[in-house]
């Protein structure tokens, strides 16, 4: 699982799935996986490097539901005896931006805070906000300073990537990785022949954000 993290160490490795013999031999392991099935999976394919890709048959997966992520998070409180109330385990899925670990995580630290002091951490959507807020640094939507950078870019018009990353104050792989297939997943921006534009649904977005702000 999250075969991007061995970027760094990509040529050790590589000799799993490229060599006939299958081996991996590092200071700390010597294996034979010769006989072996790998299965590799990544939730962020693009931090795989190419070499250690091509050793592997690509599957694509469709992304989570946002109703099967809300019936996780249902679970993890009625693992602890616990009914959370539906509209708030699906507006937990949406702060996670329907990442199935990431929803998990926030659903774990609500439910621990309220188990630690049910009348400061109710189970309710005010709770809920300002533990976002204060804790994940993301609204209702899940989303946070760095997406509505983003947005604002695009309000002069539609534009290309590099001209984004020319705009933002952040790494290439943050805007294709982790800013915008969410924001297209949620209809927030649209991708076109004259390159990134925003929705309707975008601008109302950022409008409603700045009201915040301000």
């Amino acid at each position: 699982d999250d075969v991007h993290g061995l970027r760094r160490r990509a040529s050790v490795w590589q000799s799993l799935i490229t060599t006939a013999e299958r081996r991996v031999v590092t200071p700390e392991v010597e294996a034979d996986f010769s006989s072996s099935i790998i299965i590799a999976a990544s939730a962020e394919p693009m931090k795989v490097p190419e070499a250690l890709l091509a050793g592997f048959r690509r599957i694509e997966l469709e992304p989570s539901r946002q109703h099967d992520i809300a019936r996780m998070v249902v679970s993890t409180f009625e693992q602890s005896k616990l009914a959370l109330p539906e509209p708030l385990a699906f507006q937990i899925a949406s702060m996670g931006r329907c990442n199935p670990l990431r929803a998990q995580l926030f659903a774990s630290e609500l439910r621990d805070r309220h188990r630690a002091s049910a009348s400061a951490m109710p189970l309710n959507r005010e709770s809920l906000l300002r533990l976002a807020r204060s804790q994940w640094h993301v609204d209702e939507h899940g989303l946070a300073d760095r997406d509505y950078l983003y947005l604002q870019a695009l309000e002069s018009g539609p534009k290309g990537l590099p001209a984004l990353q020319h705009l933002l104050p952040m790494p290439d792989e943050e805007i294709t990785v982790h800013i915008e297939p969410y924001l297209q997943h949620i209809g927030a921006m649209h991708r076109g022949p004259r390159g990134r534009s925003l929705t309707v649904l975008g601008e109302q977005l950022l409008h409603r954000h700045r009201s915040r702000e301000h």
